[in-house]
């Protein structure tokens, strides 16, 4: 996999503003609103949409859920096993489940509605946490269900940034960008430096509401506007999932099929 080397640390290259306002997020309860969202921007094809892909698209029912990956770390941990090592374990294992399980989405007319997203003028980035070892498979689930970043994304070739070690070397491959366990935000703004690609306005989806605001203020500090849209999907197959699959197991029973009011969600979030 060929691309370009780039060094992480140098961030001049766009308009810093000296504060920042509040990290603006809504709420959606399906992927078909990102696509709500984006209709109400007036300049779409200067909007880059990053989706982070790591659980807010496909996961594990059961076994490699990010329950199952949470009990697994705590084993590994009364184990007496550093939480780092846990960690790398854990990591590990979910490559091996990746392996002979493919992973489901989390919405079942997800692929239809990323088919969408991928079809207007904005601009695609799927962007997660994992390593290099846990990239081809999370890369070619995506594909499987209909989910390609590869033809909206702004990169056209491979792009790796040079880390610590070869473990710890980010890199976007297949429009995605995997940061290798380093920082979202501080990574995504590298590859931007480095590529000279500063979008007007991010808007980032993700389950997680901490992650969106960090990511937030790295964007808005550069001078970018940006939205979070935090995707809690209201589907029946998702509440058979054993808790906590994902940050919505916090704002929703697992029977319940109705999202909770907005205003109650924002106020839970400290929004």
């Amino acid at each position: 996999m060929g691309g370009r080397v780039f060094f992480p640390g140098h961030l001049d290259a766009a308009p810093i503003k000296k504060k920042t306002a509040r990290v603006p997020v809504n709420i959606v309860s399906s992927f078909s609103d990102v696509l709500q969202a984006l209709k109400k921007e007036r300049n779409p094809s200067e909007i880059l949409v990053c989706i982070d892909v790591d659980r807010a698209l496909v996961q594990h029912p059961y076994l490699g859920s990010p329950a199952w990956a949470e009990r697994r770390f705590r084993h590994h941990v009364q184990s007496s096993l550093s939480e780092e090592k846990s960690q790398e374990r854990v990591e590990e294992e979910l490559v091996a489940v990746d392996t002979f399980k493919v992973r489901k989405c989390v919405e079942v007319s997800l692929p239809e509605a990323f088919a969408g997203l991928a079809s207007s003028s904005c601009k695609l980035l799927g962007v997660s946490s994992c390593k290099a070892r846990a990239a081809l498979a999370l890369a070619e689930t995506l594909a499987l269900q209909g989910m390609d970043f590869v033809s909206g994304s702004p990169f056209y070739t491979d792009v790796f940034l040079r880390g610590s070690a070869p473990s710890a070397t980010p890199f976007v491959y297949r429009g995605i960008l995997f940061c290798c366990g380093l920082s979202l935000g501080g990574t995504l703004l590298e590859l931007f430096a480095h590529e000279g690609v500063w979008p007007q306005k991010v808007i980032f989806v993700s389950d997680n509401p901490d992650l969106l605001k960090a990511i937030g203020h790295a964007c808005m500090k550069q001078g970018m506007d940006f939205l979070g849209l935090v995707y809690y999907p209201a589907t029946e197959n998702m509440f058979s999932y054993m808790p906590p699959y994902s940050s919505a197991a916090e704002l929703q029973e697992r029977q319940a099929l109705t999202l909770l009011s907005e205003e109650i969600a924002l106020k839970a979030l400290s929004l």
